[in-house]
């Protein structure tokens, strides 16, 4: 059954990106497309003719606004149709001709301006209004606003108050992703952290939209991770004197040998005004078309330091290709940007000798992981699933390390056997047989770091199959937070959906298949259970426009009323999915729960991660809710143009 119901058109604006949702009808849904399927936009499509038109008049979002000439406008259809361009001419004004029939979005940009969109509440972020043109039909007399942008320069100096060449200055904003706090790199119209710092240090970015920044800057990316020495007298010294000949009459001058290694410096990444910490940093805020100057910062050099050590195992026996991984830890925010520099990592020589060079100072974990055991070869399934895992790296080693300039050496790490993981997997059969040979499933144990964009130590994934009889055996796990879940090929059913899905993941008698686990050190994990069942619950139908005519270019976002589940360790969180050529969709394997339902143009993927940009969906979605093993219609009908 299909009510109609009229909703508002909600949105936002990402990085120049327009999403928009609206939505009409308790009454429609979704068909689940291939992860690797391409958003619309990102599909050439070739443009063909129309009769319809859109024209109108751009001009400056300000009081008594001007007509802004030489600005570019463009449109964009949830159709597939797009990259339709006009430039505005003296007195502002465009005209796109020969559109075909369709929902179009249209911006409208300018060196030094912000793209800002046509109805969007806040220009370039917030609800933006649809252009509906049906064949020979004229949308004329728009009014199209276009703000200024904000500009913030300054420039780059080292530790002598000398131009930093190539530094990389960027502008950063804070965004929650997955419910982590995250700074995020801003690319605006005018971004100069790819080109780096002109040759007197300086950087300016244009055409920001209002609001706070983070500014900071780090070193030329080439040559920065190595260190560099510094030149001492005692060195020019003894290489000036060393093999001297000797003059007629004199005797030849030997240094007694090159002086002491100078310590190797480093520069540090800097937030304004200048500090370490980016919680630190002293936001610059800017006004529309307002521009700051003077916002200059003064990259640190720093002293770096070498950790030098052993890897050794507590039976006496040769260490077997162990690893080295170095995390920085204690950080209050994560940074996703060119400033990230993640980890290090080093291997281990046939003595058990490590070197890490030119560590920044910080607060670090240091990791080793080895295998107890030489290579063995293996081509089949065993007792306890140990096929995909012929030399598991089941030693581990751990110690925090902390750099403040001077040298480690003689560090010692002492492997010690991981925490093995046993359990079973199970199916739940209803109306199917269960299968009897559970070894084509493959258990997987990945970091919940992984799942959530933080730093990924890939040393601590482990896969295995089952035995034939389900029960399975992860051994040697080093202890983290991780995410446990099994796949494999589990059949279809006649109409293409899944035969059988993952249902829980008990651990500790929690079922953690969506929120995770913590392995704590020196105690094994029994009795874990993996269940699928063939209860699947899926929903289907189809998206139309106000006529009743499929709407394909829209995507169909699902995602749970519980915001707790806004992550992409969660099986109740889906990407969007595209309907068919006919409106059609369909939506698998959807666990049981209470959902929203919303119709978006375009997006980009991190703007599905953020959960400011999810709660502005919310207002236009409609609410199911779905029960195990239910097969819902629910048609969704776009009202309003």
């Amino acid at each position: 059954m299909s009510a109609t119901l009229r909703s508002r058109w909600i949105g936002g604006v990402v990085r120049g990106v327009m999403v928009i949702a609206q939505i009409a009808v308790p009454g429609t849904l979704i068909a689940q497309r291939d992860a690797t399927q391409a958003p619309a936009r990102d599909t050439a499509v070739a443009a063909r003719a129309g009769t319809g038109a859109i024209s109108g008049v751009v001009t400056s979002d300000e009081p008594n606004g001007k007509p802004v000439r030489r600005a570019i406008v463009q449109v964009s259809s949830a159709e597939g149709f797009g990259g339709r361009l006009a430039v505005t001419d003296e007195q502002g004004r465009f005209e796109l001709p020969a559109l075909p029939a369709g929902r179009y979005t249209l911006s409208v940009n300018k060196p030094g301006w912000v793209r800002s969109y046509y109805g969007a509440r806040r220009l370039w972020r917030l609800p933006a209004v649809p252009i509906v043109v049906a064949d020979g039909q004229r949308v004329a007399n728009l009014a199209v606003k276009i703000m200024r942008g904000a500009v913030i320069s300054g420039r780059v100096r080292d530790a002598n108050g000398l131009p930093l060449v190539n530094a990389r200055a960027m502008v950063l904003e804070y965004r929650t992703i997955a419910g982590v706090r995250r700074l995020e790199q801003f690319f605006g119209s005018g971004t100069t952290a790819l080109i780096g710092t002109d040759d007197r240090g300086e950087y300016r970015h244009y055409g920001l939209p209002p609001g706070a920044y983070v500014v900071a800057a780090a070193p030329p990316a080439i040559g920065a991770a190595s260190g560099f020495r510094v030149t001492s007298p005692a060195d020019i010294q003894w290489a000036t004197q060393s093999g001297q000949p000797a003059q007629p009459g004199t005797t030849a001058v030997t240094a007694a040998g090159p002086p002491p290694a100078q310590a190797i410096y480093g520069y540090e990444p800097t937030y304004y005004p200048g500090v370490s910490d980016p919680t630190a940093a002293t936001m610059v805020t800017v006004a529309p078309g307002e521009e700051r100057t003077g916002i200059d910062l003064t990259v640190r050099q720093i002293t770096t330091a070498r950790i030098q050590g052993s890897v050794v195992r507590n039976d006496g026996l040769p260490v077997i290709g162990a690893q080295i991984a170095l995390m920085r830890e204690g950080d209050s925010v994560s940074v996703s940007s060119q400033l990230d520099t993640g980890g290090t990592r080093a291997s281990v020589d046939a003595r058990g000798q490590f070197t890490l060079p030119s560590v920044r100072p910080g607060r670090y974990v240091l990791t080793a992981r080895a295998a107890s055991r030489p290579p063995e070869r293996q081509t089949g399934p065993v007792a306890g699933g140990m096929t995909t895992m012929q030399n598991p790296m089941d030693l581990w080693a751990m110690a925090p390390v902390t750099i403040d300039g001077q040298n480690i050496d003689g560090l010692s790490l002492m492997l010690q056997p991981g925490i093995n993981i046993t359990g079973r997997v199970l199916f739940e059969a209803t109306t199917l047989a269960a299968p009897t040979d559970l070894s084509r499933t493959r258990v997987q144990l990945l970091p919940a770091s992984m799942m959530i964009g933080g730093t990924l130590n890939s040393m601590n994934v482990s896969m295995v199959s089952p035995a034939a009889d389900g029960t399975f055996v992860l051994p040697g796990v080093a202890p983290d937070r991780y995410m446990l879940g099994a796949s494999g090929a589990i059949g279809l059913t006649a109409s293409g959906s899944p035969a059988w899905v993952l249902k829980s993941v008990i651990v500790n008698g929690r079922d953690v298949v969506d929120v995770g686990f913590d392995v704590p050190p020196g105690q094994d994990l029994r009795d874990v259970v993996i269940t699928f069942t063939d209860r699947t619950s899926e929903i289907s139908g189809q998206l139309v426009d106000a006529k009743g005519q499929p709407v394909p270019g829209f995507h169909v976002f699902v995602f749970p009323t519980d915001k707790s589940a806004w992550a992409p360790t969660s099986r109740r969180f889906r990407p969007p999915v595209r309907p068919d050529s006919t409106g059609r969709y369909r939506l698998l394997s959807l666990p049981p729960g209470e959902y929203y339902i919303a119709a978006l143009t375009e997006f980009e993927e991190q703007d599905i991660q953020d959960a400011s940009f999810i709660e502005q969906i919310i207002p236009a979605a409609i609410k199911v809710t779905i029960a195990e093993g239910e097969k819902k219609i629910q048609d969704i009908k776009l009202a309003g143009g």
